[in-house]
């Protein structure tokens, strides 16, 4: 008979599977065209609308934060990582620093 942490292990393996399964069918889903994807990853979750997001740029005479209000295209792209694959922020962003000198002055 199993116990239930055999269960709990079952059930996260299965919840895993689906997610892993789902992700890579996220329909009109894809990745950035100037980025690739790192390493062992999967899409798990994009979207893309237009959107408006204030931003602080400095400060008023009073001492308020002064906005300005940016509207564009805004895409979301989130990614699943395998268990013992997951890399740190700082690996994510130097992944995106090397690949940014590439991306500037149109190198291939």
């Amino acid at each position: 008979m199993l116990s239930l942490n055999n269960y709990k292990k079952i059930f996260f393996a299965l919840f895993v599977f689906t997610i892993i399964a789902s992700a890579q069918h996220v329909e009109g889903s894809k990745d950035h065209p100037l980025l690739t994807r790192y390493p062992d990853s999967t899409l798990l979750e994009y979207a893309k609308d237009n959107n408006s997001v204030e931003f602080a740029i400095g400060r008023t005479a009073d001492g308020n934060p002064k906005r300005k209000a940016i509207e564009g295209d805004r895409t979301l792209l989130r990614y699943f990582y395998a268990e013992g694959n997951q890399p740190s922020p700082l690996q994510i962003i130097r992944n995106y620093q090397c690949e940014a000198p590439a991306v500037q002055y149109g190198e291939p």
